[in-house]
């Protein structure tokens, strides 16, 4: 379900928020036991590909590290140079996206974990990532889009 929704997003994006120039991302799915599931969704070139498969398994990680966090805008690394958005789950799972910019990363994520129904990611979830971010695209959106 959560590579349905996935798909469903990126199909989604390009139709109603401008992005018809992104043909892809990579998500990566922590389970509460700590096992990291990694994967690409549309298309992108190789090197890309590699770059944000690092980049979105490094947040989800730094994410998973930090328990008390529900966004990765809360434990945000500027050191980083390639930046990625990562929500937990109340059932501990961790989604993470990285190949869109920062901020609609974080809101793929949010948006695949709601809508998969795979995970507990309900309207309280939805409503604390959007207190917990300065992200101005998740702030302005309904819960669930």
């Amino acid at each position: 379900m959560i590579l349905l929704e996935a798909e469903s997003f990126l199909k989604n994006l390009k139709l109603l928020h401008g992005h018809e120039h992104t043909d892809g991302f990579r998500l990566c799915v922590i389970s509460p036991e700590g096992k990291a599931s990694e994967h690409l969704i549309g298309q992108m070139t190789p090197a890309n590909n590699e770059a944000f498969r690092k980049s979105a398994l490094r947040k989800a990680l730094h994410l998973n590290a930090r328990p008390e966090h529900i966004s990765s805008g809360q434990s945000r690394d500027p050191a980083a140079l390639m930046y990625s958005g990562a929500v937990r789950t109340k059932d501990g799972w961790i989604i993470a996206v990285a190949g869109l910019t920062e901020e609609w990363d974080e809101v793929a994520s949010s948006v695949i974990a709601y809508m998969s129904g795979a995970v507990e990611f309900d309207e309280e979830c939805w409503q604390r990532v959007q207190s917990a971010t300065n992200n101005p695209h998740m702030r302005a959106l309904p819960v669930g889009v």
